[in-house]
């Protein structure tokens, strides 16, 4: 997990990863910005859910 202070309107991060097993992945991020921008509020957090499926043959 990372946790990121606040001090930035946008945020990029880069990350790679590779499957020595054939099959079907899912690579996922779970991220909670604010409305407001507020990295410590308990409300108002929005959930954003993205993954990607990966096929390793």
């Amino acid at each position: 997990m990372i946790d990121l202070d606040g001090s930035s309107p946008n945020v990029r991060r880069t990350t790679t990863h590779s499957w020595d097993t054939p099959g079907t992945w899912f690579a996922t991020a779970l991220v909670h910005p604010h409305v407001d921008g507020h990295v410590t509020a308990a409300s108002r957090r929005l959930p954003n859910l993205a993954s990607v499926r990966v096929v390793v043959s």
